[in-house]
């Protein structure tokens, strides 16, 4: 559900989603919205590039869409 409304809302080329635990104890997943101009496409996103943290605006819209398309799917 979630990796539809990222691909949707996000113009995304592929959703890769993986429980992945291996550095932490508890169990975790990544769902991630995949574009063909990321700079690591398509190898995995770990570990290249420079990190760009989103402004405080960026990420509050990021997350009023993506609640939005949340709600939408109930």
């Amino acid at each position: 559900v979630l990796g539809t409304v990222l691909k949707s809302s996000f113009d995304a080329d592929k959703i890769n989603t993986a429980a992945i635990g291996n550095m932490v104890p508890q169990l975790h997943i990544h769902v991630v919205a995949r574009r063909k101009d990321d700079a690591s496409w398509p190898g995995p996103i770990w570990g290249v590039g420079e990190m760009e943290p989103l402004t405080e605006d960026e990420l509050v819209k990021r997350l009023e869409v993506i609640r939005k398309g949340l709600a939408n799917l109930e």
